[in-house]
């Protein structure tokens, strides 16, 4: 069921740092860049998909995964088809993904490794630090369903790579770009919001609670920052924040970092972006409920 709540931006301030969180633990543990480690989540999300529906949570052996082709990861992805080409085989040299004429496919031999169950264990207990973090802003999510099971775990880090590529999706789609491109836009966004979201009393100056900040508020983010937060080579980072600032989505400040003015959020294309991805992290954490999350251990 999708939440038709509005926006709400005090929380999708936190949830926009959750997404941050995601995309920082991913790369991490793949030692990748970001675009391969987007790859990544794609494969392994469109494996399992079609599953995503049950009540119960059932193991996933290999032969229950769907795989997924190159041009339809390109596509789920929005990134050309020579990129995704490009990052699955890295994916498939390092040994992440196995590669067939069906697709490709992300194995239980991978996720079941100690570090892909550590990285199980850390978006767990992140989900619930959001949920934690949003009931103390006084938004209203479902009480959870029941202590979780292991299983259960393992399929809220798989919600959460599914509402990682939605949020991811529709600020491609507002930007008319890249999803390397709207990382880069997010990491800034990011940045900018952390006085705010870090001292809450900021907000007490706003003219509500909800208004977009002046962005006198906006703390300027480094192209160094942007591209050591998603593991890019600078001269990447840099490339695709010069394309952000001719298109008018982001600004330099006098100190040469670099916001996302308030003007750009209430873009109509934006504005819509945000709408949709406040529900998709309300959405999440409904579907995170379900399997026990905010239960008493």
């Amino acid at each position: 069921m999708t939440d038709s709540r509005p926006l709400y931006r005090p929380g999708a301030r936190v949830a926009a740092a959750y997404f941050l969180a995601c995309a920082g633990r991913i790369t991490r543990l793949l030692n990748e860049d970001i675009g391969p480690s987007i790859a990544f989540l794609g494969v392994s999300w469109a494996n399992v998909a079609h599953l995503a529906g049950g009540g119960d949570a059932p193991p996933v052996p290999d032969e229950a995964r769907a795989p997924v082709t190159v041009y339809r990861l390109a596509d789920n992805l929005g990134m050309p088809y020579e990129t995704a080409r490009r990052y699955a085989t890295r994916l498939v040299e390092a040994g992440l993904c196995t590669r067939s004429e069906a697709g490709l496919v992300i194995p239980d031999a991978v996720l079941t490794r100690p570090d892909f169950r550590a990285l199980v264990r850390e978006t767990w207990e992140a989900t619930a630090a959001l949920r934690n973090d949003l009931l103390a802003l006084g938004v209203a999510l479902p009480e959870p369903a029941g202590p979780p099971t292991d299983e259960d775990r393992r399929w809220v880090a798989r919600l959460s790579t599914d509402y990682f590529l939605r949020y991811l999706g529709y600020v491609t789609e507002a930007l008319e770009a890249d999803p390397i491109t709207a990382l880069v836009f997010l990491s800034v966004y990011d940045v900018n919001a952390r006085p705010v979201r870090e001292q809450p009393e900021i907000s007490l100056t706003l003219p509500a609670p909800d208004a977009v900040r002046p962005d006198a508020l906006r703390e300027p983010a480094s192209i160094y920052r942007v591209a050591k937060t998603l593991r890019l080579p600078y001269e990447t980072a840099r490339r695709h924040a010069r394309r952000l600032i001719k298109d008018g989505w982001c600004e330099t400040a006098p100190d040469g970092g670099l916001i996302v003015p308030g003007a750009s959020l209430l873009r109509p294309v934006m504005a819509h972006a945000a709408e949709l991805s406040w529900r998709a992290a309300l959405q999440f954490l409904a579907s995170a409920a379900d399997r026990g999350l905010g239960a008493a251990p």
